[in-house]
C-alpha cells in the first residue's frame, strides 16, 4: 500500500463510525511483473460484523494491443432480501481507440472526435429485482469506487435495474460535449422498457437503455446528429452488434462531404471490430452506399450505389446503382442491380432512358427512348394499372438522387433475382398530334415453362395546352399475356390525382378491363369486357379483375357532387348503370338528391331487367325535420311489365303494378330453336391432332379423288371428337357390346329450361367401321375431353323471379364432357423398342449394348425396298443402271449425267427415294 493510501486509511480510522466493518485492502500495482498486460489490480474485502454479509470490490486495469481496458466487480449482501441473497455487478470496458478518422481516403478529412468509438463495455449482474438493485445501488457504487475507479465506461442505475446483461457504447459526436453513451440490452425481456427500437428506428439522444425487438443480431442502432463541421455534415451515427462464429461491433455514419462542385453522400460508412474469445481484434472498413452529385453550369450529374445490408432470400450479395446526367440538349438516366445467388451464378439487370429528343415521325414527335435487359432476374409486374406509372420501366422519376439506399429499395420492389429468367424491354416516349403525351414500353420475359409479354403505357392530355387548363386526363394501361396461365388481359385506369374536369377539385376516376383466357387456363373460353366495373349485385368471379367505377368527385363547399357509371359484357349478360349524388350541407340543414340506374340484359332467351330510382333527403335538426321522399321503378320483359313505388312522408308507400308479371323462364326455346340459334347447327367434328400426313397434289386431283380423305401415319395417330352439346354419357361401340367411357355427367340447357336428370338425355356413341362392319381397335384407350362451357347456354335454369346479375360469378360450367380422344397406336415391325426420353438428357449413357441384344437395327430387305432395288441392279451392266437414272431425269428427279460406279448409284438411289418401301418424292 502506498503512503498516500495509508494516510487516507489512517485519517478515516480516526473518524468515529467511518468503518462499519473490518476492511482488508490489497495493492496490486506490482502485478505487471507477473502478468505483462495487467498494469494494476485492487481488491477491497469487507468482513462483516454479526448478521452482515461480506462486501467485495475489485478493479483491474491493463493494456492489450495498445488498447486500455478495465474490469470492475462489486458484490454486496442484499439489504432486506433475506439471508444469503447477494447482488453482484460485473463490468468490463475497453478503449478501442478507433473511429471514422481511421477510414482510408476520407478519414483524414473527418475530425478526430467525430464518430470516435471512445468506449466499449459489457455489463452483467446477478439475478435481482429492480427494487433490490435500487436498494443496494449506493453500496455497489461505493465498493467499486473504493476498490479503484478505473472503468472507462460505467452503466447507470436504470440500466442495471432493467437489464441483466447489456452492451455499452460511447460515441464521440464532436463539439464541446462529451461522448454519448448508449446501452443495448443483450437479454430479451417481456417487460415494458424505456425504449424499444427496430432495425432502423432513430434513437433520441441521450437514451439510457434500448432494446432490439426480439434480440435480433445485426440490427443497427442510430443516433441522430445533424451537425455540420466545415464541408462535412454528419447526419447520424449508428452502432451495430452481431454474434456468430465471431462477435463483431460496427460504428457507422451517414454523412455528406462537399468539395467544390462535387458533393459526396455516404450511407453506412464506418468500421467493424471483430474479436474472438482469445482477444484477437480485427478492424475493417464498411460502406453500404455511396452517392455523388456534380454541377458545372448547365450540366449536372449524379449517381448512387448501394449494397443491401440484408440481401434477399437466395442471394449472398446485392448491389444496386443509378446514374443521371442532365445537359441542355439531352438527358440520360440508368438504374441497375447485381446479385450473387447462393445456388451459384449471378443475377443482373439494367434499365436506361434517354429524354430530351425531338425526332419528328409524321403526326408524332419522338421525345425519348427506354430499354432494359435482365439476366437471371424477374420483372415484378404491376398488380393493377394504378401501379404502372411507378414501375421503373415507365417511371419518369427513377431513384437517381444522392440517397443510395433509395435506389436499392425502389428497384427491389420491381425487379428481383430469379434463376433461369431472362427479360428484355424496349419503349419510347412521344407526343401525338402535339396534344397527347404517350410513354409505352414492351417487355418480353422468358423463364422455364413460361413466357410473358407485357405492354406498359401511360397517356396524358391537357386542354388547353397553354394557360389555365380546364381538363386533364392521365390514363395508365397494362396489357399482358402469360403462357403458363393462358390469361390475356388489357387493363386501364385513370389517375384520380392527376385527372380533373373544369376545375382541379373535380377529380375524375375509373378504369376498364378486357380479359379472356386460352389454354392451358381452366377458364378457357371465358371473357369479360367492362368499363367502370360490374352490376352492384354481380358476384365477380375471382379471376375477373377489380375495376374502379368510372365517374367524378367534385367538392365545392358546401356542395358535393359524386357521379359514377359502369358497363360490362360477360358470356351470360350485358349490364350497365350509374349513380349520381348531389348534396349540400350547412350548419343548420342538409339536403341530398340521389338517382340510380341498373340494367341487366340476357340473350337467348332475350330478357331485360331495369331498375331506376330517385330519392331526396332533407334534414333540419333544429326543427326536427327529416324527410326521405323517393320514387323507384322496375321494368322487365319481354313481355314488358313493371312496378312503380312512391315513398312520401307520413303516408305509407304507394306501389303501382302494370303489365304482366315477371315472365316464366322455362321452355322459352324449343330444341330446333336452340340448335339453330345457340349451337348454330354445328355438327360433330373430328380432328387429327397427331400423325396427320400431307397429301400430294396428284392425289387430290381427278374425278375419283376424295378431297375429304385424310392420310395418317402408319406409326400411330390420334383422333379427337368434339361435340357441340355436352354429353352425359360417352360410349365406344365394339363388335360385341358398348364400352362406356364416362357416364353420369350433368347436362343442363338454360334457354330451354331443361335440367339434368329430368328431361335432358345426351349420349354420344362412337362406332369404328371398316367395310360397313364394326371393328375393334387394339391398344386404343379412349378418354373423355373435359372443358368449360358457357352457363348462359348450359347453366342451371333461372327461376322466373331471379335477378340474372345475382347469378354472376357462374359464367362457365366447368369440366363439361365435350368430346373424346382416341389414340391409335401401332408398332412398326423391326423398330427399336421404346425407352425413357430422360435418357437423352445425359451426354454419356451407362454401360450397355446398342442395338439391344437379339434385335437387328436395320431389318432385312423386303421386296420393293431400296435395298432390294440396289441388290437387283448392282450386278447388272452399267447401261441398266444408267437407264434407271435417265428415267428419273426425265421426271426431274435426278441430276443430269451418267452414273457408272455402283457406289455412286447407291448414293443417288438413297437420295432420290424418300421412304422404304420405295416411294419417289415429288
Amino acid at each position: 500500500m502506498g503512503d498516500a493510501e495509508r494516510a487516507d486509511a489512517d485519517s478515516l480510522a480516526e473518524v468515529p463510525g467511518a468503518w462499519q466493518w473490518p476492511v482488508v485492502l490489497l495493492d496490486g500495482t506490482g502485478a505487471s511483473d507477473v502478468v505483462p498486460w495487467l498494469t494494476g489490480a485492487q481488491l477491497r474485502l469487507e468482513v462483516p460484523g454479526s448478521g452482515q454479509g461480506v462486501g467485495l470490490g475489485m478493479g483491474l486495469e491493463g493494456s492489450a494491443a495498445g488498447r486500455k481496458w478495465s474490469v470492475g466487480v462489486a458484490s454486496a449482501a442484499a439489504q432486506g432480501a433475506g439471508t444469503g441473497k447477494r447482488v453482484t455487478l460485473v463490468t468490463a470496458a475497453v478503449l478501442p481507440g478507433v473511429g471514422l478518422k481511421d477510414l482510408p481516403l476520407v478519414g483524414s478529412r473527418i475530425p478526430a472526435n467525430v464518430g470516435e468509438l471512445s468506449g466499449l463495455a459489457l455489463m452483467a449482474r446477478s439475478k435481482a429485482t429492480a427494487q433490490e438493485v435500487a436498494t443496494n445501488w449506493a453500496e455497489l457504487q461505493r465498493l467499486t469506487a473504493e476498490a479503484g475507479d478505473g472503468l472507462v465506461l460505467t452503466p447507470s442505475q436504470k440500466v442495471v435495474q432493467e437489464a441483466s446483461a447489456a452492451l455499452g457504447v460511447a460515441v464521440g459526436l464532436g463539439g464541446s460535449g462529451g461522448p454519448v453513451q448508449v446501452w443495448v440490452s443483450l437479454v430479451k425481456n417481456s417487460k415494458k422498457h424505456s425504449t424499444h427500437i427496430g432495425a432502423s428506428t432513430p434513437v433520441v439522444v441521450p437514451a439510457e437503455l434500448v432494446y432490439f425487438d426480439g434480440g435480433a443480431p445485426g440490427a443497427a442502432l442510430w443516433v441522430q446528429v445533424g451537425k455540420a463541421l466545415g464541408p462535412l455534415r454528419v447526419h447520424r451515427v449508428g452502432v451495430v452488434v452481431s454474434t456468430g462464429v465471431q462477435t463483431a461491433m460496427g460504428l457507422l455514419a451517414d454523412a455528406s462531404f462537399q468539395a467544390g462542385p462535387v458533393e459526396f453522400d455516404t450511407t453506412g460508412l464506418g468500421l467493424v471490430l471483430s474479436w474472438k474469445a482469445a482477444g484477437d481484434f480485427t478492424v475493417a472498413g464498411t460502406l453500404d452506399g455511396l452517392g455523388f452529385a456534380y454541377t458545372a453550369g448547365p450540366v449536372q450529374a449524379s449517381a448512387a450505389f448501394a449494397r443491401a445490408p440484408k440481401p434477399p432470400d437466395g442471394t449472398r450479395l446485392m448491389v444496386a446503382g443509378a446514374v443521371k446526367v442532365t445537359t441542355p440538349a439531352v438527358n440520360f438516366t440508368a438504374v441497375g442491380m447485381y446479385a450473387e445467388l447462393i445456388a451459384g451464378g449471378t443475377s443482373a439487370f439494367v434499365i436506361g432512358r434517354v429524354s430530351g429528343l425531338e425526332v419528328p415521325l409524321g403526326p408524332a414527335v419522338l421525345t425519348g427512348l427506354t430499354g432494359g435487359f435482365g439476366y437471371n432476374s424477374e420483372l415484378v409486374l404491376p398488380s393493377s394499372p394504378r401501379e404502372v406509372a411507378g414501375h421503373p420501366l415507365l417511371s419518369a422519376d427513377l431513384p437517381t438522387g444522392k440517397d443510395p439506399l433509395q435506389a436499392l429499395t425502389f428497384l427491389g420492389k420491381h425487379v428481383r433475382p430469379h434463376e433461369g429468367a431472362v427479360w428484355a424491354a424496349a419503349g419510347a416516349t412521344f407526343e401525338l398530334f402535339k396534344l397527347v403525351d404517350v410513354t409505352a414500353v414492351l417487355a418480353l420475359q422468358v423463364e422455364p415453362g413460361d413466357v410473358t409479354v407485357v405492354l406498359l403505357a401511360e397517356a396524358s392530355v391537357r386542354f388547353p395546352q397553354q394557360g389555365t387548363a380546364y381538363a386533364q386526363l392521365v390514363l395508365d394501361v397494362m396489357a399482358s399475356y402469360r403462357s403458363s396461365t393462358g390469361a390475356i388481359a388489357v387493363l386501364g385506369s385513370l389517375d384520380p390525382d392527376r385527372c380533373y374536369l373544369v376545375h382541379p377539385s373535380c377529380h375524375l376516376q375509373g378504369g376498364f378491363a378486357l380479359c379472356t383466357w386460352v389454354p392451358p387456363s381452366s377458364h378457357c373460353g371465358d371473357f369479360v369486357v367492362t368499363l367502370g366495373g360490374y352490376h352492384p349485385d354481380y358476384r365477380r368471379p375471382s379471376h375477373y379483375p377489380e375495376v374502379e367505377r368510372l365517374g367524378l368527385q367534385w367538392s365545392a363547399d358546401p356542395v358535393q357532387i359524386t357521379g359514377e357509371c359502369y358497363a360490362a359484357v360477360t358470356p351470360s349478360m350485358v349490364t350497365l348503370g350509374g349513380r349520381l349524388v348531389a348534396s349540400c350541407s350547412t350548419s343548420w340543414a342538409s339536403a341530398e338528391l340521389e338517382a340510380h340506374l341498373n340494367v341487366v340484359v340476357t340473350w337467348e332467351p332475350f330478357s331485360y331487367l331495369i331498375d331506376l330510382g330517385l330519392t331526396a333527403r332533407v334534414s333540419v335538426p333544429s326543427l326536427g325535420l327529416n324527410l326521405h321522399p323517393g320514387l323507384t321503378l322496375t321494368l322487365w320483359g319481354p313481355p314488358m311489365g313493371g312496378k312503380a313505388t312512391v315513398s312520401l312522408p307520413i303516408v305509407p308507400d304507394i306501389t303501382v303494378r302494370f303489365g304482366p308479371g315477371r315472365p316464366d323462364r322455362e321452355a322459352v326455346l324449343t330444341w330446333d330453336q336452340f340448335y339453330e340459334r345457340i349451337l348454330d347447327k354445328r355438327p360433330l367434328q373430328v380432328q387429327v391432332t397427331s400423325g396427320l400426313l400431307p397429301r400430294s397434289q396428284s392425289t387430290t386431283k381427278g374425278s375419283g379423288a376424295d378431297k375429304d380423305e385424310l392420310w395418317v401415319s402408319a406409326n400411330g395417330f390420334t383422333l379427337v371428337l368434339s361435340t357441340p352439346l355436352p354429353c352425359a354419357r360417352l360410349e365406344l361401340a365394339t363388335t360385341t357390346s358398348s364400352r362406356v367411357v364416362t357416364s353420369g355427367a350433368t347436362v343442363n340447357i338454360r334457354p330451354m329450361g331443361k335440367s339434368s336428370g329430368k328431361s335432358v338425355t345426351s349420349t354420344c356413341t362412337v362406332k369404328i367401321e371398316q367395310g360397313g362392319k364394326k371393328v375393334d381397335v387394339p391398344r386404343m384407350t379412349p378418354a373423355a375431353v373435359n372443358s368449360a362451357v358457357p352457363s348462359s347456354a348450359f347453366g342451371t335454369p333461372l327461376d322466373h323471379d331471379t335477378n340474372p346479375a345475382a347469378k354472376g360469378g357462374e359464367e362457365l360450367v366447368p369440366a363439361a364432357v365435350t368430346g373424346l380422344t382416341m389414340p391409335f397406336i401401332t408398332e412398326a415391325e423391326g423398330a427399336l423398342p421404346s425407352f425413357d426420353e430422360k435418357n437423352l438428357d445425359n451426354e454419356k449413357a451407362g454401360e450397355g449394348t446398342m442395338p439391344p441384344p437379339k434385335q437387328t437395327l436395320i431389318p432385312a430387305a423386303k421386296s420393293g425396298s431400296r435395298d432390294s432395288v440396289y441388290q437387283a441392279l448392282a450386278p447388272a451392266s452399267a447401261p441398266t443402271r444408267n437407264d434407271v437414272v435417265h428415267a428419273w431425269v426425265r421426271y426431274g428427279l435426278a441430276p443430269q449425267g451418267t452414273v457408272v460406279e455402283p457406289a455412286e448409284f447407291r448414293r443417288r438411289l438413297w437420295s432420290m427415294t424418300g421412304a422404304d418401301p420405295l416411294m419417289i418424292s415429288s
